[in-house]
């Protein structure tokens, strides 16, 4: 379930950034005009990252700002982010960069 913070501007209904077009309200996702399939977990973590552009994250930081308190561990994260980074690269860009086991960035136009 996405948090306030994961939102940059809770009055916007909608980001677009590069390939991406992110509606709030509807909680879907398009990517080059085709609609992705996400879970919740993997909604509020694009939503996060899209939130940060080009800034590195730490996992952390990710699950202590959209899961607070939620029991979701490091763990189900890297599941999490793994399923999202392949649904994302299934074009053969590669939109999600991870400097081993320290941070994520989300590049919305490799």
């Amino acid at each position: 379930m996405a948090t306030r913070e994961t939102v940059p501007n809770p009055e916007v209904a909608v980001i677009e950034t590069g390939d991406f077009r992110i509606d709030l309200s509807r909680r879907s996702v398009t990517l080059r005009g085709r609609e992705l399939r996400l879970s919740a977990e993997e909604f509020d973590l694009l939503v996060f990252l899209t939130s940060h552009p080009k800034k590195m994250v730490t996992p952390s930081t990710t699950l202590s700002t959209n899961w607070p308190g939620q029991g979701i561990r490091q763990t189900d994260f890297f599941h999490v982010l793994l399923s999202l980074r392949k649904k994302l690269d299934d074009t053969g860009t590669h939109y999600l960069r991870t400097e081993p086991w320290i941070v994520y960035q989300f590049n919305p136009a490799p």
